[in-house]
């Protein structure tokens, strides 16, 4: 007798870009105005500072890849493997909303010119210690513990208004990612 197959689940994954250049020996980080498309409305993603990347489509042969493709997709901005570090896995949660992995890269190239593209307009460069307002609540932590040096996994949960829910939320520093 034929016994149905389990269902597996599998969490969508997506891809954050942060574009870094060293400017005469201040370390600088690209960051862009996202728009409002219905995508990024759906999220609650839309109207603030923040930076490049996106979903991994199934047609990519490696994260890695899909983070070198939404860059470019987004600012015109060609990164070469050696060029990208991969600093957090971020399980993404929030009520009424599908969980995405989220896999976080620092991405250094020096004399990057970052385009607008109709999701991403305005890019431009700030410290990671002096970032631009509004950002999605919760980002200022990642990118000051990142640029910092440090790797990051875990869970962050938000609620509907895109606020983190620190009771929930389980992030830990660690020094090797379980996904390379």
């Amino acid at each position: 007798m034929n016994q149905p197959s389990p269902t597996v689940t599998v969490t969508p994954r997506a891809t954050i870009c942060y574009l870094a250049r060293d400017l005469q020996g201040f370390l600088e980080v690209c960051f862009a105005w996202k728009e409002k498309t219905p995508s990024a409305e759906r999220r609650k993603l839309h109207w603030k500072w923040t930076t490049y990347g996106g979903k991994v489509e199934t047609s990519d042969p490696t994260i890695d890849f899909a983070a070198r493709r939404e860059l470019y997709e987004e600012s015109e901005v060609m990164a070469q493997p050696n060029q990208m570090q991969k600093m957090a896995i971020i399980t993404y949660r929030r009520e009424g909303v599908e969980d995405c992995e989220c896999h976080i890269y620092i991405v250094r190239i020096p004399n990057a010119q970052p385009m607008p593209s109709r999701e991403m307009t305005r890019p431009g460069w700030w410290k990671p210690t002096e970032l631009p307002a509004p950002m999605i609540d919760g980002d200022p932590w990642v990118i000051e513990t990142i640029f910092s040096g440090k790797k990051i996994e875990g869970v962050m949960v938000r609620d509907q208004n895109m606020k983190v829910i620190l009771s929930e939320t389980d992030l830990r520093i660690v020094d090797e990612l379980s996904i390379p």
